[in-house]
């Protein structure tokens, strides 16, 4: 970790914003982290991620220029089995068409859901089965807005690779979350 000097942080409706930093070579480094960890009777289904596309939408034309825009996102999603699928891919096409019409030279990734687990009638735990389907409208979506999708799933070991996490002490034992 290092230590942040002269940044000031504010924390509004779960959104993470530091001011701006001067790198080593001078040029400035601008972060914006929009999050809404949970979804609520406020944000149902893909109105979560519209709320935040529009704060976001609102600082890339009020004052940002932003290099890349990277959403992360997904891990909450295989678990709403009541969003079709279709309705869940209509909304990222949404999401990022706003995005790319106020910021059309930024690159842009979406990050897709690490592993998730569900234990099964038997109590055996399994990864929710959603999760291929959302992973795969993501990329689907990305490719098309000409963004970069990065398959978190995989990168930690594939379905099922959580439980290894959790015996390393990389994730905690509620079968979502990182450390």
């Amino acid at each position: 970790d290092r230590k942040a000097v002269g940044q000031q942080v504010k924390i509004r409706d779960r959104v993470f914003e530091s001011s701006r930093d001067e790198r080593r070579d001078g040029r400035n480094n601008d972060q914006n982290l929009i999050g809404d960890t949970s979804r609520s009777e406020r944000h149902p289904h893909g109105e979560t991620h519209q709320h935040i596309a529009k704060h976001a939408e609102k600082k890339c034309r009020q004052r940002r220029k932003p290099d890349l825009i990277v959403f992360a996102y997904g891990t909450n999603d295989v678990g709403d089995i009541d969003e079709p699928m279709e309705q869940y891919r209509h909304t990222w096409q949404q999401v990022l068409s706003r995005l790319r019409a106020a910021a059309p030279k930024s690159a842009c990734v979406l990050v897709g859901p690490t592993d998730r687990l569900a234990a099964g009638d038997s109590g055996k735990k399994h990864t929710l089965p959603r999760t291929p389907a959302v992973i795969a409208v993501q990329r689907e979506v990305a490719l098309q807005f000409g963004c970069g999708a990065w398959d978190a799933q995989a990168a930690m070991g594939g379905p099922g690779a959580m439980e290894v996490w959790q015996r390393a002490g990389l994730a905690t034992k509620d079968d979502v979350h990182l450390t």
